[in-house]
């Protein structure tokens, strides 16, 4: 939701900016013009790969208490499952296998589930366990709850397993995990419950409810043995904050991080639902980025204003009406199908990743209001030189509803040709448009 809006947001003053700004002479009388050749954009750089590698899932596998507890903390993959399962291998005095995850593959969770499965462990949960983390944890013998631990449940995301090229799981991931959960003592009743939750929404169910289903067998310490000083509170970082964006913020601004983590932890404990934790988080990256999208790199700058181009290009082509959504923070992406919002939400992420690691780098210099106010006023010019607009085009940016369709041609038109500025202008122009919003 925080990529939306913050997308939203920048988008809306690219928009307006073109005719609103003071000093922008050419937008006072534009005239009527056919349509102009089309131009060409400078395409984004890629990442730097070590920025890449810096914004990879993470995980963590531990071995304490003597080499009796296995401590799992992290993404679920193909990756992680391959490691937890060499670690048992070699620590034949595993009896507990302690889980703090926000989830991940559902093939990967299975076959993690397979290995605690016939090593006959205990499951103990400290803090939380969420989505697929969820399958290793009724794999376990007995099933244990910290106090206030609590685990998350949503159906399966078949978009996700179709961009990962697992089509078996992306066409039957749900009748997969039902009978993954039925075989390992899990009540139907409940089963249905958790595939009636949508992929983006999170169930936890309170503790007599577990019970009941099959999933839990009784509560476990209030504190245990971790890798992780301050546990379970810096738990929290493993179970909501193991993502591209937050990882970055972290090396950014870590003493606004911190504030955030400690924020949604108190949150969790006194029985925040899945919607507030979302809320608190939104809230912490947007404020950090509002200070960081100002000072990134021009590259980066440059890949962000290329995504607005391809969100709004995808929903002109999906269906016109889906332009409206670009009017609305909380629905960018909406009109577009799940596997396509879930590649641009990607996107979005990832380059809002990066311009906190470009800012913790070498933050950018600001640029002036007068040099801003000048290069908008020459792009403006030369939009309306090409042809590309006409007369009413002008009172469209500030009245969208009137001709969604348009609204997004017009959009596109208006950023192809920032795009495709010289790069000194274009960077004074990009950097404006964030700095003075």
């Amino acid at each position: 939701m925080w990529v939306r809006r913050t997308t939203a947001a920048a988008l809306r003053a690219l928009l307006l900016g073109a005719c609103l700004l003071p000093g922008l002479v050419a937008c006072a009388h534009p005239a009527v013009r056919a349509p102009g050749a089309a131009v060409e954009t400078t395409p984004p750089p890629e990442p730097d790969a070590a920025d890449l590698a810096a914004l990879a899932p993470r995980y963590r596998i531990t071995l304490l208490d003597e080499g009796r507890t296995l401590e799992f903390l992290g993404e679920v993959t193909d990756e992680s499952a391959g490691a937890l399962g060499r670690v048992l291998a070699a620590a034949p005095a595993v009896r507990q296998v302690s889980l703090t995850s926000a989830g991940g593959n559902l093939g990967a969770a299975i076959a993690a589930g397979d290995l605690l499965v016939e090593r006959r462990v205990t499951t103990y949960v400290p803090l939380a366990c969420i989505s697929a983390c969820t399958l290793l944890f009724v794999a376990g013998e007995q099933r244990l709850l910290a106090p206030t631990a609590r685990l998350g449940f949503h159906a399966a995301a078949p978009a996700m397993a179709a961009m990962a090229g697992n089509q078996v799981l992306a066409a039957y991931g749900n009748d997969i995990m039902r009978d993954w959960l039925l075989r390992h003592g899990v009540a139907v009743g409940f089963l249905d419950k958790v595939l009636a939750v949508a992929h983006e929404r999170v169930w936890y169910p309170g503790l007599d409810e577990l019970r009941q289903a099959g999933v839990v067998t009784g509560r476990g310490p209030a504190k245990a043995a971790s890798s992780v000083a301050g546990a379970p509170a810096a738990l929290t970082d493993w179970a909501f904050l193991n993502e591209p964006l937050f990882l970055a913020m972290a090396v950014a601004y870590p003493a606004d991080y911190r504030r955030l983590s400690a924020a949604i932890f108190d949150a969790f404990e006194a029985g925040a639902d899945d919607l507030a934790i979302e809320r608190l988080s939104s809230a912490g990256a947007a404020a950090a980025l509002e200070v960081a999208l100002p000072r990134a790199a021009d590259a980066v700058l440059l890949r962000f204003f290329h995504i607005l181009h391809d969100t709004i290009g995808a929903q002109r082509a999906a269906d016109p009406r889906a332009c409206r959504s670009l009017l609305s923070p909380d629905d960018m992406l909406l009109g577009l199908d799940e596997r396509l919002q879930m590649e641009l939400g990607d996107r979005i992420a990832q380059t809002l990743a990066l311009v906190f690691l470009s800012v913790a780098r070498a933050p950018a210099p600001p640029v002036s209001q007068a040099d801003y106010d000048a290069a908008w006023s020459r792009l403006a010019r030369q939009v309306w030189d090409s042809g590309i607009l006409v007369e009413s085009d002008r009172a469209l940016l500030q009245h969208p509803e009137q001709d969604p369709q348009r609204y997004c041609t017009v959009a596109l038109a208006i950023l192809d040709s920032l795009l495709a500025a010289p790069a000194p202008q274009r960077a004074v122009i990009l950097r404006g448009l964030v700095q003075f919003p």
